[in-house]
């Protein structure tokens, strides 16, 4: 069963890599920006947000490193799940972007084996039962 964290432990410490989707009026990129001092804006202020981009964060954050997948990706959990194989496959914590709960995530998702090094995280205000 896919673990769904509650907001006020999803930034804690627990996965190697978190994900997110690069858009900044989610709830979560503003959060992790402001904590990463506006890091996520910089490096891509100067380029389009249609391509992922992966920022080492170790000692900045509880986590190695943050994906941010562009918002527009045809398939969202896809295109996560994809860049998740091309990385090593590491603890993951995926904050959803608006409109995708935790059921719709664990339904795309193409590894159920995946689910117990895999968690999300809802944007706040939105909460969704995990089945538990």
């Amino acid at each position: 069963m896919l673990k769904s964290l509650s907001s006020y432990k999803a930034l804690d410490k627990g996965a190697k890599l978190w994900v997110l989707s690069f858009d900044p009026k989610e709830f979560w990129f503003k959060k992790i920006n402001w904590r990463m001092r506006f890091l996520l804006c910089s490096p891509l202020s100067d380029r389009t947000s249609d391509r992922p981009v992966l920022l080492s964060v170790k000692g900045k954050l509880p986590t190695q490193q943050i994906l941010c997948l562009p918002k527009g990706e045809e398939d969202w959990v896809i295109a996560c799940h994809r860049n998740w194989k091309q990385l090593g496959r590491p603890s993951l914590r995926v904050f959803l972007p608006r409109g995708l709960n935790p059921e719709m995530f664990a339904a795309k998702w193409p590894e159920e084996k995946a689910h117990d090094i895999l968690s999300c995280v809802c944007g706040a205000g939105e909460s969704f039962s995990t089945g538990d």
